[in-house]
């Protein structure tokens, strides 16, 4: 469930890139997914709050006798329609993109957006 937290455009500092999966067939007839950037490819500023041990906890996953760790996110940022659960962010310090979980308009309003988003840490 949303906040009832009033966000400010100054918290906005972390630049992320969003990107949309775009699905091709290719001359073998094989499906190829393809980012493709959203905005021209320009940063937008999110507030990025890591989320508490007791979150990522529970997104441990247990497979074969393995753990896998997912570091976890709570993003916050301007209102898009463009940005849904299809998209993936990537950090402009960082290679490895998130995974968006849920994204969530906040009070329904259209000012601000909570994205959820994750990524595998220790999967080789």
């Amino acid at each position: 469930m949303a906040t009832a937290k009033n966000y400010n455009i100054g918290e906005l500092r972390t630049p992320v890139i969003i990107e949309e999966a775009e699905t091709t067939v290719n001359e073998n007839n094989r499906e190829v997914t393809v980012w493709r950037p959203l905005f021209g490819g320009k940063p937008v500023f999110c507030k990025w709050l890591p989320v508490t041990f007791k979150d990522d906890y529970n997104a441990r996953i247990i497979d074969r006798d393995r753990v896998f760790l997912y570091e976890s996110a709570l993003l916050v940022m301007r209102y898009s329609p463009l940005v849904t659960r299809t998209c993936r962010i990537k950090r402009l310090d960082e290679e490895v993109p998130y995974t968006v979980v849920s994204v969530e308009n906040v009070r329904e309003r259209g000012l601000w957006l909570e994205v959820r988003v994750y990524r595998e840490v220790n999967r080789r």
